[in-house]
């Protein structure tokens, strides 16, 4: 028996499927993960934020981890088909990091 592996939704429709009719629409911000460790992204601040509490990314791969951060709300990591797109729930913010 063959088991078939989903494919990871894209940006576009992991946004639509967590956004509520009352929401405004959620911002989205795309940025290479090399760009971002280099300090040119503005998205350079949350990579230090999770260095600060104990995970540092140094490849896409880390950022799925964010899932497994003990008593972490403020983030989710989600696979999509573009990279890893890691959700801010209070500023209603998506960071799309590809690779």
């Amino acid at each position: 028996m063959t088991t078939t592996v989903p494919e990871a939704p894209s940006i576009k429709e992991l946004v639509r499927r967590y956004a509520s009719e009352r929401d405004e629409p959620a911002d989205l911000t795309t940025t290479s993960l090399s760009a971002a460790l280099a300090g040119v992204a503005e998205s350079r601040s949350i990579l230090g934020y999770l260095a600060g509490i104990g995970l540092h990314v140094t490849t896409i791969s880390d950022l799925r981890r964010i899932n497994d951060l003990e008593g972490e709300e403020e983030l989710a990591a989600f696979e999509v088909a573009e990279g890893v797109a890691v959700s801010v729930a209070s500023a209603n913010a998506w960071i799309l990091f590809t690779p």
